[in-house]
């Protein structure tokens, strides 16, 4: 049953290790091929937040299975009865057993309810205040967008000029931001202080920097894991999110 604790503190488990484990991986392959390309390092950082849920969706065949013990259902767990646990093994074999179901024979399906409750509460509400973060966020993005002046000059490199009109992406300028920024919804945010301070060739080059963000779609991407470490939460997730924020 799914309810008692020993289940849940496997799936607790399969998370941090699934996506421990696929870091581990991406760091080793970044590191022996020595890539250099930021842009190739922020995708494949991006691996061990779809392997977390890759191996909640396809349970079956997941990489997890071959390194949790406490996996019900674990390759590793009925090696390690095999080899240490025999006698063990052969009770749960003969009475057609599981781990988790002989761990679990005392019924106390109060507690587990309890815990399975406490769990599931604990997810919704981080999933629900980094919702209303991300909402609370559009709004006022969408009220900064609404009292911003377009950027109406031609950008001087043609390129650049090409390039914003392939993407659909427009220029505001805002005096109620400091620092410019690319939005999900193709609009390149700038203070309207940065255009009396720069030239033209540095203006340039700040709309080419936050182009690229909107080409790559960092903004969806990154509110895709913050979400995604909303209902991972207790997967400490924040010192991998810095990294793919570098390399953006």
């Amino acid at each position: 049953m799914f309810l008692n604790s020993f289940r849940l503190i496997s799936l607790l488990m399969n998370a941090a290790l699934i996506f421990f484990t696929v870091a581990f991986i991406v760091e080793g392959i970044v590191g022996l091929f020595q890539v250099k390309n930021r842009r190739s390092r922020a995708t494949f950082r991006l691996f061990p937040f779809l392997a977390m849920i890759m191996d909640r969706i396809f349970t079956e065949f997941n990489l997890v299975n071959w390194l949790n013990p406490l996996g019900c259902c674990s390759c590793t767990q009925k090696l390690i009865l095999k080899a240490f646990f025999k006698d063990f093994n052969h009770y749960l074999t003969t009475h057609n057993l599981s781990l988790m179901s002989y761990l679990t024979s005392d019924n106390s399906e109060l507690l587990s309810m309890i815990i399975f409750t406490m769990f599931c509460s604990s997810t919704f509400f981080f999933f629900a205040y980094k919702l209303s973060r991300v909402f609370l966020h559009d709004r006022l993005l969408k009220s900064i967008i609404k009292n911003a002046e377009p950027y109406n000059h031609v950008v001087d490199n043609a390129k650049l000029q090409f390039s914003l009109k392939k993407n659909k992406v427009d220029i505001l300028l805002s005096d109620q931001i400091l620092i410019p920024f690319a939005t999900y919804s193709k609009k390149i945010m700038i203070p309207k202080s940065i255009t009396e301070k720069t030239s033209q060739a540095e203006f340039d080059s700040i709309i080419a920097h936050e182009l690229e963000h909107i080409r790559r779609k960092d903004p969806v991407i990154r509110i895709f894991y913050e979400f995604v470490s909303a209902i991972f939460w207790w997967v400490p997730t924040g010192w991998w999110k810095k990294k793919i924020i570098e390399d953006q």
